[in-house]
């Protein structure tokens, strides 16, 4: 117990990443911030398409809302992280994948 202490407890190696914590701490409240409206935007388009179109519609809704529930966040952070650069060709797809997760994490919350 006490090398854990001594490995992760050391305030020298708190010092040396501190600034880096800092920037992950923007990253994930800049993510949260981009997220949560259009996680919102995205829920109300749904409830508003399952209540106002047809049957077909209504049952396509469902089918896509039970396959995303029904993935891991972590199975869908790596496709979204590694499947969105190729599939547009576009590097940087870190925040996007971020930003993607969260989406769908906030639509599990009722």
């Amino acid at each position: 117990m006490s090398d854990f202490i001594e490995s992760f407890a050391n305030r020298d190696s708190l010092v040396q990443v501190y600034w880096l914590l800092l920037q992950g701490l923007r990253v994930t409240i800049l993510l949260a911030a981009a997220s949560l409206p259009l996680a919102m935007l995205v829920g109300l388009g749904a409830a508003l398409g399952y209540f106002a179109a047809g049957r077909w519609v209504r049952w396509g809704l469902l089918g896509l809302i039970d396959i995303f529930r029904a993935f891991p966040v972590i199975v869908l952070l790596i496709l979204i992280y590694y499947g969105l650069p190729f599939a547009s060709g576009c590097a940087a797809a870190g925040r996007a994948s971020g930003c993607c997760t969260a989406c769908h994490q906030c639509d599990g919350v009722d």
